[in-house]
């Protein structure tokens, strides 16, 4: 009886042992060596020990049994399991490797479907070699990956790198973490049995590194991360021959210029946050040829004001986010026949819960142009144009970039009527249109009037040194328009006549509205002295007719007067 309750004991120890899955990462060769839970190997076979394939770390054995327990049931990959790949090992002299090793699980980073993996590797503190071995650097089980910690001195960095344990591995990435050095020369990494050339992610972070230096040969590597490392400068040449480099790290260190880039690729991504005296201008030249670049952690990014920053006279740091703003300016900036114009910021509007805004000002002085330009940058508020040919305003009301413009300023140039102003946007929000020295002839006042007559001192219009047809027309209504606005145009009194040496607010209505001479006055004249001989006439014939029957002669010049054909009819 006591044996057939052993035998039952037996059999259900066994049924426990089947119903243990163990783990099996996809993909594995049937037949290879499992790695079990939290890197344990399992070298030798479960039926040896008495342990199950992939058993968590302290379960119980079976004891060992002279009836024979069925082997566990073949298992399944399970298809949520995603097998970790580790680079081939040599073999060792008995001609067996070192066991298998899963990638740890602080290690597996998952990313979206649809978003391109990152190439960069960073390793936990908690993968460091432990305090007391001699080698600081090891590698990450299941990886190409290697660590190091806490290394004081660049030779050290190198006979770690050397340790036998990193020999004959593929490494394609390392980090080294909490480096305690003034100055780091990366050459030394030549100097190790690491293969640069394979090398894909280098990071060295949470040091204390005040200079890195040296030349880094390694023309596959696409991450390089020297975050938190209070680092002041780092050598140009450094990234010399980083051409395939898509991710920088700059971040948490104490630089003033960003390291200079010599990558060719479709997309740059760069992390400066965390530098507090970076120079604006450094970022500035660096985005002037890199295209493709963009930042990380933008919102905690700040930069140095440099002196051309005028606008920020009250605070010591820019938002990284502004000088993206002033590079997509000047980026938008018109181009003159021989040269670009020059655009410039001049307020910064900030919103909260909207990106910044600057209000831009574009001059085009002196630059050749013909025409008003056809795009000007977002938010331009004032436009300089003066020393050019230009002969029309039409842009200024039609073109929809120009709907933002206060200031217009246009000196010195062919502009020959105001008319196309008439109803524009423009006319109605403008704060300052300064034309002199052009060629308007004709001046419209009623364009400008509406506009005065809302008693906005603000505005301001210049017309000096332009000559108009001056007549009485504009004796009497445009002096006096030009004096009685004399608080918006300040040059009033420069206005110039074309047809006579005067200036318009000078001119004499008695001298310029008198009518010329001609024949139609002495019509009056002529009039006047025919009434007068009629009365003379009448006066001397009745004067003659009363001698003649007083005296009975005519008196001279009647009787000296030779006598008619028809006398005959008066003398019967």
């Amino acid at each position: 009886m006591s044996a057939v309750l052993v035998l039952v004991l037996l059999l259900l120890v066994g049924s426990n042992a089947r119903q243990v899955e163990p783990y099996v990462p996809s993909g594995a060769a049937d037949g290879a060596p499992v790695a079990a839970p939290n890197g344990v190997p399992n070298d030798a076979p479960g039926g040896a020990t008495g342990e199950s394939v992939g058993a968590p770390v302290g379960a119980a054995t079976s004891a060992p049994s002279p009836i024979p327990v069925p082997p566990p049931a073949p298992v399944s990959p399970s298809p949520n399991v995603t097998a970790a790949t580790a680079p081939p090992i040599p073999q060792t002299a008995t001609g067996s490797g070192p066991p298998p090793m899963t990638t740890p699980p602080s290690m597996v980073v998952t990313e979206p479907e649809d978003v391109e993996p990152s190439p960069c590797v960073h390793v936990g503190e908690e993968h460091c070699p432990p305090p007391g071995e001699l080698c600081r650097c090891k590698l990450i089980p299941g990886t190409a990956t290697v660590i190091c910690c806490d290394v004081t001195t660049q030779l050290q960095l190198k006979e770690s790198l050397n340790c036998q344990g990193l020999v004959g591995v593929n490494i394609t990435a390392l980090h080294a973490r909490n480096i305690t050095l003034h100055s780091l020369d990366v050459g030394v990494l030549h100097l190790t049995k690491l293969h640069l050339p394979q090398l894909e992610s280098l990071a060295i972070t949470d040091g204390h590194i005040t200079e890195l230096k040296g030349l880094l040969d390694a023309k596959n590597l696409a991450c390089l991360n020297l975050s938190s490392n209070s680092l002041i400068d780092v050598s140009e040449n450094t990234s010399a021959y980083l051409h395939s480099l898509t991710n920088l790290d700059l971040s948490g260190n104490d630089l003033k210029h960003v390291l200079t880039l010599h990558a060719d690729v479709p997309q740059f991504e760069l992390d400066i946050s965390g530098n507090n005296n970076l120079s604006c201008d450094s970022i500035k030249e660096l985005m002037k040829y890199m295209k493709n670049l963009q930042f990380s952690h933008d919102n905690n990014t700040y930069c140095l004001n440099p002196s051309s920053f005028h606008w920020f006279n009250s605070t010591e740091k820019v938002p990284l986010a502004s000088v993206v703003l002033l590079n997509k300016l000047e980026q938008e900036c018109p181009r003159g026949e021989t040269e670009p114009c020059i655009c410039k910021a001049v307020r910064l509007d900030m919103v909260p819960g909207k990106p910044p805004t600057f209000s831009v000002q574009v001059d085009c002085s002196n630059r050749r142009l013909t025409k008003l330009p056809l795009i000007l940058p977002k938010n331009t508020v004032s436009l300089n144009v003066s020393y050019n040919n230009i002969s029309n305003l039409e842009a200024l009301s039609m073109n929809a970039a120009y709907k933002d413009i206060r200031e217009f300023y246009a000196d010195d140039n062919q502009i020959t009527s105001i008319n196309a102003l008439e109803g524009s946007t423009f006319i109605v929000s403008f704060l300052t249109l300064s034309l002199r020295n052009n060629n308007i002839s004709i001046l419209p006042t009623y364009i400008l009037s509406n506009v005065f007559d809302l008693n906005w001192t603000a505005r301001t219009v210049r017309l000096g040194l332009n000559h108009l047809k001056c007549d009485c027309s504009t004796a009497q209504t445009i002096k006096m328009w030009l004096n009685a606005n004399y608080k918006h145009i300040p040059d009033y009194n420069e206005v110039l006549c074309e047809n006579m040496r005067e200036r318009v607010f000078e001119l004499d209505q008695n001298k310029v509205c008198t009518v010329p001479s001609d024949w139609t006055e002495y019509v009056y004249y002529l009039v006047a002295a025919e009434v007068l001989l009629l009365i003379l006439l009448i006066s001397k014939v009745s004067y003659d007719y009363w001698v003649f029957k007083t005296a009975g002669y005519l008196p001279w010049p009647a009787s000296k007067m030779p006598k008619l054909p028809c006398d005959w009819v008066f003398e019967s």
